[in-house]
């Protein structure tokens, strides 16, 4: 295995963290809203 793969691995491993935290926070605005929005 090159430090190339292990760059590239790292960086996707990383990409994909990314686009999991920014989904879930996304689910979690949207929620938070329809609560609040249901509550009021």
């Amino acid at each position: 295995m090159t430090p190339v793969d292990v760059y590239r691995r790292w960086r996707l491993a990383l990409l994909v963290t990314w686009v999991a935290l920014g989904v879930a926070v996304g689910v979690a605005a949207v929620l938070f809203l329809l609560w609040a929005v249901g509550v009021v």
